[in-house]
C-alpha cells in the first residue's frame, strides 16, 4: 500500500469520526454550538490519527492559510471603500454565521472517494432518519390533541431531539428539524439504492410523513422543486406521447398533492393570504431589493457594486448585533453603520411582517450576499453553483443515483438561500453539506478514471 492510499484511508476514518460528531451535534439541542460546526469539523479533520501516530491534513491546512489571506484581503479592501465606517467586529462576527463557506472551500473531497465511507455514513444515518421520524410524530401526534388538527401551527410541535419536550419552543427548532431530516432522507434513500439496501428506502417513507407534518411549507416546495429539476435534467425530452412514463409522474404528482392537501390543506389555503398580504405590503423582500438597487445608488454606486462588506447590512451577524434577530439583547447592541440603518434596519423595524412567515420577512441569505457583497459578490455565487452543478451533471453518466443525490441536495441548499438566513445557519446546512462531499469526490474518481483510460 502506497504512503499516499495509506493517507487517504486515514482521511476517510477521521472524516467519518468528524460526520458523526456533527450528526450527534445538529440532532442535539445545543443549537449555540451546533453553529459553530463547521470550526468543529474542520479541527476534527486536521489530524489524522493511527494510534498513537497522528500526521497533519496539509491540503486542508494549506486551505485554511488561502482561506485566511483571503478574509484579510476582503477585510481590506472594505476597509479602504469605507475609512472610518466599516465595522470590524461585526466582521469577525461573520465569521460564525459565514462559517459554512470554510467546509465549501476548505475541506478536501479528495481522498474522499470511497463507497464504503458512503456505506457507513448512511448506516449511521438510518437510525437518526427512523429516531427522529418517530419522535417527530409522538409530538405531532401530541400537537393533535392539543390543537385539534395536524394542520395549521400544529406543525410547531414537530421538533425532533433538537427540541424533545412535547410542547412547542416556538423558536427555529421546527424548520432546523425539518431540513436536516429531507437532507438525512434524500441522503439514505439514494445512498441505498446505491448499495441496494432497499430497507433504507422502505422506512425512509415514515420521515417523508413527518416531514409534512412539520408543516415547513416552503422547505417541502423547495425538496419538490429540486427532485423535479433532477428528474428533468435526468430525463430525454421526447415528443412521442409515452403513456407509462405519463401514468408514473402523474402518479407521483397526484401522490403529492393529495398527501399536501390531506395533511396540510389549512397550511395551503394560507397561500391566498399571503397573495394578499404581498399585495397590500408590496412584498417586502421587493421593498428591500428596490432600496438597495434604487435609493441607495443616489448616495453612492459603490455599495451596490462592492457592497458594504461581512456582517455589515443585512446578514444574520448585522441583525444579531444590533439585537434586531433575537430580540433582549442576547448579543449586547453593537452600534450599526448609518447605511444600514437609514435603508435596512430602520425600514425592518417598521415592517409589520418581521415577525411572520418566512416568505414575508424582509430578509434573506441571498440578499446578505447581495447587500454585503454587491452584485459582483452575486454573479460570483451563481457562477460558483452553475460550474458546480454542470461538473457533477457531466460526471453523471458514472453513476446517476449517486449524481442525483448532489444534483436534489445542492438545489435544496441553494434555494433556501432565497427565504431566510439558512445559508448563514450552520446548524440547518453542515449535514447536507458533509454528505454531498464523498459522493462528489467518488463521482470525480470515476471521471477522472475514465479519461485515463
Amino acid at each position: 500500500m502506497s504512503i499516499s492510499s495509506t493517507i487517504d484511508e486515514r482521511y476517510r476514518k477521521q472524516y467519518f469520526v468528524a460526520f458523526i460528531l456533527i450528526t450527534l451535534l445538529v440532532w442535539s439541542p445545543l443549537k449555540a454550538v451546533a453553529n459553530i460546526a463547521p470550526y468543529i469539523f474542520v479541527v476534527a479533520t486536521i489530524f489524522l490519527f493511527r494510534g498513537k501516530v497522528f500526521k497533519i491534513n496539509r491540503i486542508l491546512i494549506n486551505r485554511l492559510i488561502g482561506f485566511v489571506l483571503g478574509f484579510v484581503l476582503i477585510l481590506t479592501t472594505y476597509w479602504l471603500l469605507y475609512p472610518g465606517e466599516f465595522l470590524f467586529f461585526n466582521a469577525f462576527f461573520s465569521l460564525i454565521t459565514y462559517s459554512l463557506v470554510i467546509v465549501l472551500l476548505c475541506i478536501p473531497s479528495k481522498g474522499l472517494g470511497d463507497p464504503r465511507l458512503l456505506y457507513k455514513m448512511a448506516a449511521y444515518t438510518f437510525p437518526f432518519v427512523f429516531l427522529e421520524s418517530i419522535i417527530g410524530l409522538v409530538q405531532a401526534v401530541y400537537g393533535f390533541f392539543i390543537t385539534g388538527t395536524f394542520d395549521g401551527v400544529n406543525g410547531d410541535h414537530v421538533e425532533g431531539t433538537i427540541h424533545l419536550p412535547l410542547h412547542s419552543s416556538l423558536s427555529f427548532s421546527n424548520p432546523l428539524f425539518t431540513l436536516n431530516l429531507i437532507a438525512s432522507i434524500i441522503f439514505v434513500i439514494y445512498v441505498g439504492k446505491f448499495s441496494k439496501k432497499t430497507r433504507w428506502i422502505a422506512i425512509s417513507a415514515c420521515g417523508f410523513v413527518t416531514v409534512l407534518l412539520a408543516s415547513v411549507m416552503h422547505l417541502t416546495f423547495m425538496i419538490i422543486l429540486a427532485w423535479i429539476l433532477n428528474l428533468v435534467s435526468n430525463t430525454k425530452i421526447k415528443f412521442k406521447f409515452n403513456v407509462k412514463n405519463a401514468v408514473v409522474v402523474g402518479s407521483l404528482i397526484l401522490t403529492i398533492v393529495i398527501g399536501l392537501t390531506s395533511l396540510q390543506g389549512g397550511n395551503m389555503l394560507l397561500i391566498e393570504g399571503y397573495y394578499i398580504q404581498l399585495v397590500e405590503y408590496k412584498f417586502v423582500k421587493y421593498r428591500t431589493l428596490e432600496n438597495f438597487f434604487v435609493k441607495m445608488p443616489e448616495q453612492s454606486l459603490i455599495p451596490m457594486i462592492f457592497g458594504t462588506g461581512p456582517g455589515q447590512f443585512a446578514s444574520k451577524a448585522s441583525l444579531l448585533l444590533s439585537s434586531n434577530y433575537i430580540e433582549g439583547g442576547f448579543f449586547g447592541t453593537f452600534p450599526t453603520r448609518e447605511i444600514t440603518e437609514l435603508n435596512f434596519i430602520g425600514p425592518y423595524n417598521a415592517s409589520p411582517t418581521r415577525a411572520v412567515s418566512a416568505l414575508l420577512k424582509p430578509y434573506f441569505s441571498m440578499f446578505s450576499i447581495i447587500t454585503e457583497f454587491g452584485i459582483i459578490g452575486l454573479i460570483i455565487v451563481f457562477v460558483l453553483f452553475r460550474r458546480f452543478m454542470k461538473k457533477v451533471k457531466a460526471m453523471k453518466a458514472h453513476n446517476k443515483t449517486l449524481a442525483s443525490t448532489v444534483i436534489i441536495l445542492s438545489y435544496f441548499v441553494f434555494f433556501t438561500g432565497f427565504l431566510e438566513f439558512y445559508w448563514e445557519t450552520p446548524h440547518g446546512l453542515i449535514l447536507p453539506i458533509v454528505m454531498m462531499k464523498p459522493i462528489y469526490a467518488y463521482l470525480k474518481d470515476q471521471h477522472e478514471k475514465s479519461i485515463a483510460t
